[in-house]
């Protein structure tokens, strides 16, 4: 998922708290003789074959998760009665298949709350969420269930999916507090349960913000500057006052009103508008920031660390950053804090060399000029970038309208590994305008996954870039299933009818989303707990990051930079600036980045009670991190925390390092796959066969070295970067 302007990178949406080990999606159907009433036609549980997308409601998913809550009560009562010795099969086996069908409707319900996120919906929220952790409880605080397991474990082989799953299970059970006495075990389930409200309050306070905020413009002249294609997306936004109305969710057009505006008043009006801060100094009036008066994350992510520092406090001590760690590849704070540290030192050199090129380029224009305000500093970056590669990204996005380009990045994909993308009309979806696409085999002939592309943004969506598995694929002895899986951006839809085009960074998000999709298509495992992206967070980037390497490349260009109108290909002289241009302020963004990752750990590393802290200490501990690591506090958004829905909302606490510490293993392997321009194909199939197919059967490093025959070093990221001599 994007951040924003101050991101530059995508990631997984992770959809709902519900932990790995609490099973794969889909479901035996059930026979409707059994469905009692209006249940016999809740589309949630009718011929679960397939997902009744337009049938769907919000009013239908709170009585099918109760039914599935009370059929996995049933099942998991059978399975901790059976009297025979506790076998893998009987046991383990069994609770994966027994929560299948509840599972697979969360995974419903989580695309549809991203896509829908109505008032009818919020209105269930809670409840779901207190569902869904007594479902937690009902396995995990079962001692019978941990005994059962237990058992199973001391007869497992190390090293077989069978033994991985089963250690997975039981970390489960350590995580939700079996070896707690019950008063501690009923203080755990509280706080599971209330963080479970605030981390959902937070991304509805962000979703609230983007469609609330609008930029008020009573006259054109405002806009001095700005090149007429954008004037008339300025001019299809008018009112019935007479006014131009601009989303801040328009990141497209805020970004060119940046670039391009030369009237400084407007212009501090759209740096500012991102709130609080808008608030706070009133650059927004009432009327454009609508409701987002009235919600502030400030006080909401200081009760959600206060909530986790609790969990941490009664599952044994540390902080939460100690128990999120715990089996990951980085394994201790210390070891993430110096990954950081080591990187710190020629980061910032190298973005205070690129802070005194802009200067320089900016007295080029303006000599009396004595600082870049925030606000011109999109402007003259534009500029730069302009001058270094003598073209620009508007001239480039003209080459990459996005049906030719999803085409094209699909035809890649298939190139690479052996695949075909057939798009199938008329398939049911949740949006008319997501499209669904089979993705198959060519050479086993077998259909690998189900994608939902949607592409573009809408009001009730959320916000960045994300997949999701709908149902997850797996081989077992049982059956063989495709994953089900949602890829979703957020592009914002040219108007009037003309053609959508590109930004290169959207392009690179395609390939990163897709990225994580092949991961779980390509899955061969037998339990779909193991999965594609089921693997330690810390390597969960590696297969979406590598693939970004491919955009910069001839191969791909060739093929994909067409232009819109003419049909004819991106001149030959363009491609070796665009490769440069991936450097393009490489310190500053890893900066940024850095920056981040260092709020993620201080954050979940504090000891402190801050539940009743006052909302102003966000921005006092922000300012402090940036004096401490020697970052110039004035240079960055700021508060960036009461957005950062990674952390406090996506899944990513204490795990936002894993995009540098992924960065650092698929530099090495982009180096390793692209270094004979014969073995490319080859290669391919091997990183699909041996390691994306194995999911977390094995161990990242393991996996690694089965593709590549050696470990991965930091060399080929610090080159790459600008960090080391070549």
């Amino acid at each position: 998922m994007r951040l924003g302007w101050w991101s530059g990178l995508a990631a997984i949406w992770v959809l709902f708290s519900v932990s790995p080990w609490v099973g794969a999606f889909g479901s035996p159907c059930d026979p409707l003789a059994r469905l009692p009433g209006e249940l016999a036609t809740n589309p949630l549980l009718i011929d679960r074959s397939k997902i009744h997308w337009s049938q769907i409601q919000a009013e239908h998913f709170l009585p099918a998760i109760r039914h599935e809550y009370g059929g996995f009560q049933e099942k998991l009562s059978r399975i901790v009665s059976d009297p025979s010795q506790p076998t893998f099969e009987n046991t383990v086996f069994a609770l994966e298949e027994a929560g299948e069908a509840f599972s697979r409707i969360l995974g419903v319900y989580s695309v549809y709350v991203s896509n829908h996120n109505t008032q009818a919906i919020r209105e269930i929220q809670d409840e779901i969420n207190g569902l869904t952790e007594d479902y937690m409880d009902l396995i995990f605080q079962n001692e019978r269930v941990y005994s059962r397991i237990s058992s199973v474990h001391g007869s497992l082989q190390k090293g077989t999916e069978e033994f991985e799953l089963t250690e997975r299970w039981l970390e489960g059970f350590t995580e939700r507090g079996i070896h707690l006495d019950q008063a501690r075990r009923s203080e755990l389930a509280r706080v599971h349960r209330r963080l479970g409200v605030v981390e959902d309050q937070f991304e509805r306070n962000l979703l609230v913000q983007a469609n609330s905020i609008q930029l008020k413009v009573r006259d054109l002249k405002e806009l001095g500057g700005l090149p007429s294609k954008w004037m008339e997306e300025v001019k299809a936004l008018k009112g019935a006052d007479g006014c131009y109305w601009i989303p801040l969710k328009n990141e497209v057009l805020i970004q060119h009103l940046l670039e391009n505006v030369r009237v400084p008043s407007f212009l501090k009006k759209v740096y500012y508008a991102d709130f609080p801060r808008a608030i706070s100094q009133n650059y927004l009036t009432p009327e454009e920031a609508g409701e987002a008066w009235s919600v502030d994350n400030r006080s909401v992510l200081l009760e959600i660390v206060d909530l986790r520092q609790r969990l941490a406090g009664l599952l044994g001590g540390g902080t939460y950053a100690d128990q999120v760690l715990k089996g990951r590849m980085a394994g201790s704070v210390d070891r993430v804090r110096k990954f950081y540290e080591d990187l710190i030192p020629g980061v910032l050199k190298l973005a205070e060399r690129e802070r005194k090129e802009l200067f320089r380029f900016a007295q080029s224009f303006d000599p009396m000029i004595r600082k870049i305000e925030p606000w011109d500093r999109a402007r003259y970056l534009k500029w730069l970038y302009d001058s270094k590669y003598a073209i620009s990204e508007d001239q480039i996005s003209e080459y990459f309208e996005v049906n030719h380009t999803v085409k094209t990045v699909f035809d890649f994909y298939g190139d690479l590994f052996n695949l075909r993308f057939e798009r199938i009309p008329g398939a049911e979806t949740w949006h008319p305008e997501v499209d669904v696409y089979r993705v198959i085999d060519t050479e086993s002939k077998r259909t690998l996954a189900e994608i939902h592309l949607d592409l573009y943004s809408r009001e009730t969506k959320t916000g960045g870039a994300w997949m999701a598995p709908i149902e997850k694929g797996s081989h077992s002895s049982v059956r063989t299933r495709s994953a089900i899986l949602s890829v979703s951006l957020n592009l914002d839809r040219a108007l009037g009818g003309k053609p959508t085009l590109l930004r290169l960074d959207d392009v690179s998000t395609l390939f990163h989303e897709l990225g994580h999709a092949m991961h779980e298509a390509f899955s061969g495992v037998r339990h779909a707990s193991l999965a594609g992206t089921a693997v330690t967070w810390d390597f969960v980037e590696f297969p979406s990051q590598i693939m970004e390497n491919w955009l910069y490349t001839p191969e791909f260009l060739k093929k994909a930079a067409i232009h819109h109108q003419s049909h004819m290909p991106m001149p030959r002289d363009w491609l070796k600036p665009i490769q440069e241009s991936a450097g393009f302020r490489m310190g500053t963004r890893l900066r940024s980045q850095i920056l981040l990752g260092l709020v993620d750990v201080h954050w979940h590393t504090t000891d402190a009670s801050l539940v009743h802290a006052p909302a102003d200490l966000v921005d006092e501990i922000e300012r402090g991190l940036h004096e401490k690591n020697g970052f110039d506090y004035s240079l960055d958004y700021s508060p960036i925390s009461p957005s950062f829905s990674h952390i406090f909302s996506g899944g990513y606490a204490m795990g936002y390092y894993s995009y540098l510490w992924a960065n650092m293993i698929e530099a090495d392997g982009f180096e390793y796959w692209y270094s004979d321009p014969s073995k490319v194909k080859e290669k391919a199939l091997r990183l699909k066969s041996v390691l994306l197919s194995k999911g977390a059967a094995l161990h990242p490093d393991e996996l690694y070295r089965a593709w590549t025959g050696r470990d991965y070093s930091v060399n080929a990221f610090l080159k790459r970067s600008g960090l080391s001599t070549p």
